[in-house]
């Protein structure tokens, strides 16, 4: 997939393309919704990137992309069904951040998991960081590097011993789930979770 230029949006959109440039300069600026790693090309829209972020995803419709982040990869589900007011489910391929075993997680979009690699109990590990301090020049470069998954509490722990940076580990839990759901309902003005 091509990173994608402002002209198709002016033009889906309606409006002027310089309309439309400086309302992307303003969101690349918070360095949270949108990211050009070439200036004029957009490589990511929050939730989504073209960018291998290590959580593939794949739609019941067959379509597919990366999520810009783990928990991007659990909210997508749940953000795709709202936002097209349908039930989808989404596939997450990625791989654990400790062993390297293949990792899948099925979730359906009021994020029910239908299916986890058999033997597997994963967990997510959210970074911790300050976003008005940073250099880097998006969220997803200083996200991406520092969401993992694992395939068990076990190996979060084997993985902590080498690695002794700040870092929130969560298992899959219906309560955490419904953590994402509620962060992302706020975010995008869902009035139903």
């Amino acid at each position: 997939k091509v990173p994608i230029t402002t002209e198709p949006i002016a033009g889906e959109l309606g409006m002027p393309s310089d309309q439309v440039l400086e309302i992307i300069n303003k969101l690349e600026k918070l360095k949270t919704f949108i990211y050009r790693s070439d200036g004029k090309r957009i490589n990511w829209a929050y939730l989504l990137s073209l960018e291998n972020t290590g959580f593939r995803m794949t739609a019941s419709s067959g379509e597919q992309f990366f999520a810009a982040w783990g928990v991007d990869a659990l909210a997508t589900p749940f953000v795709y069904g709202r936002l097209q007011k349908k039930e989808v489910s989404f596939t997450i391929q990625s791989e654990c951040a400790n062993s390297g075993r293949p990792l899948e997680i099925a979730l359906d979009s009021e994020l029910n998991i239908n299916n986890v690699t058999h033997g597997s109990d994963p967990m997510l590990c959210l970074p911790i960081v300050t976003l008005a301090n940073t250099k880097e020049p998006s969220i997803v470069d200083i996200f991406w590097r520092k969401s993992l998954l694992f395939w068990s509490e076990e190996d979060v722990r084997e993985y902590k011993k080498k690695a002794h940076d700040l870092r929130v580990y969560m298992n899959l839990s219906k309560r955490a789930l419904a953590g994402v759901k509620r962060m992302q309902a706020t975010i995008f003005g869902f009035d139903e979770i």
